[in-house]
């Protein structure tokens, strides 16, 4: 099996397992009630969670903190497959380089990946720490890193839509929490 699938493959377990839904039986019979007591036409109640997670609909603080997860895991994603492909090119690597002692090629694909990987660990953090900087830069690193290899294009595209949803959570939550009642200023009583 190709590498390429492999990680496909785990990557989406693993998003599926994270996006999983966490209610009990009761709260799913109550939420079913009042569903049915609600309009049919609710647009967050009928989105498949797939459809949520790659363009989540954007209403409220608690929406827009979850688009921004979904980019800290898009960011993660390309920190962790990197690095694990980096190290899997060094131990594949290891007798040549041995061999001819210094080898460049090995440095600068090894080293690039590490590099890429520590990188997209740093905006994952700022990302998950709401920072619109970072979010711009890890889309446009993301867009400008185009796989070579068909194999990847999934994960890509996959992971774009991710980085994009972060963007937009990460916006919205700066919106959002300019009017939150949290942030307002509430004066003591005198007493």
């Amino acid at each position: 099996m190709d590498i390429g699938i492999l990680v496909t493959i785990v990557i989406f377990v693993f998003i599926i397992y994270i996006t999983r839904d966490k209610t009990s039986v009761s709260d799913k019979a109550a939420i079913r009630e009042n569903r049915e007591y609600n309009s049919q036409n609710n647009a967050t109640e009928t989105r498949n969670w797939f459809l949520n997670m790659l363009w989540p609909k954007l209403s409220d603080l608690d929406s827009a903190k979850h688009a921004v997860d979904i980019g800290y895991f898009a960011a993660m994603i390309i920190a962790v497959i990197s690095a694990v492909l980096s190290t899997i090119a060094l131990i594949m690597s290891f007798d040549r380089l041995i061999l001819e002692l210094v080898s460049v090629w090995v440095f600068f694909v090894v080293g690039y990946g590490y590099v890429k990987a520590a990188v997209f660990f740093l905006i994952a953090w700022r990302i998950k720490k709401y920072s619109r900087v970072f979010s711009i830069i890890g889309l446009a690193l993301h867009v400008i890193d185009v796989p070579d290899s068909n194999i990847y294009l999934g994960i890509y595209l996959f992971t774009l839509f991710m980085f994009i949803s972060g963007v937009r959570g990460v916006f919205a939550y700066h919106n959002f929490s300019k009017f939150s009642p949290a942030r307002t200023i509430t004066q003591k009583p005198i007493k």
